[in-house]
């Protein structure tokens, strides 16, 4: 049975990414691999010696392997299933999407909503169907959400239901289409500090939000232990890692 946590805490302990890993070279699937943020976890994993597939709308050129995505997801998801069906990664991140504002109130509330849907919900269920289809038994699925989206969202309605969907995409894949004895897991960091998130917000706190580095730098803690005692801590210190590192 596929197992779900919501929350995964930093720590030191335990084995990290290397325990889903049981080939001489593990493949990892980055989906927005050319990203601020998915370009760190690609040079990661590229410096461990790891297979890395980069999948966005541009190519990173330091992946082993770069889909660059079109306009139909139906076309783009047949394209890589088909050619990585035989690589059988170890490992699927999505670490793409996207954040905007936008009250209910105002009428732009639609386009923020679409906009959103497409950047964050997307990416979540293409990252999902490939595992669902190409990773190895044992391997595991990492979905980005967002500690916001464990409440209200009313200055961010269409980014709070995107989330919210990743939220619920992560518990029914786990629950349902993942191979054998895999685990499917969601990241909810608060807003993490890229240059676009400070473009779009140049006067809020930025020391509340979450670095990049850490994010990619700092260990796991296996699943096993995480659901207990930390799930409390966890949400209320609203800076939730996963770690691309060990």
């Amino acid at each position: 049975k596929n197992k779900t946590t919501m929350h995964c805490i930093a720590s030191k302990i335990g084995s990290g990414l290397r325990r889903y890993s049981t080939s001489a070279k593990p493949v990892i699937v980055v989906q927005g691999g050319a990203g601020q943020l998915g370009r760190q976890v690609v040079d990661k994993f590229s410096v461990k010696g790891w297979t890395v597939i980069s999948i966005d709308l541009v190519q990173n050129d330091k992946a082993t392997k770069s889909f660059v995505l079109g306009s139909d997801s139906v076309a783009d998801a047949k394209d890589i299933v088909g050619q990585l069906s035989e690589l059988k990664p170890d490992v699927v991140v999505s670490v793409a999407g996207g954040w905007a504002g936008g009250s209910i109130n105002e009428v732009e509330v639609f386009n923020a909503v679409n906009s959103m849907w497409n950047m964050n919900v997307t990416s979540a269920v293409m990252a999902s169907h490939i595992a669902s289809n190409c990773m190895k038994e044992g391997g595991l699925l990492v979905l980005t959400g967002a500690s916001a989206a464990l409440g209200p969202t009313s200055g961010m309605i269409g980014y709070g239901l995107a989330k919210v969907a990743t939220h619920h995409l992560v518990k029914s894949v786990a629950d349902s289409g993942l191979p054998k004895d895999s685990s499917a897991l969601a990241i909810l960091p608060a807003t993490i500090d890229t240059q676009a998130n400070r473009d779009a917000m140049p006067t809020a706190d930025r020391s509340t939000w979450t670095p990049i580095d850490a994010i990619v730098d700092v260990r796991i803690i296996k699943k096993e232990d995480i659901q207990h005692k930390d799930e409390k801590r966890a949400k209320e210190r609203g800076q939730i890692y996963f770690s691309f590192s060990y």
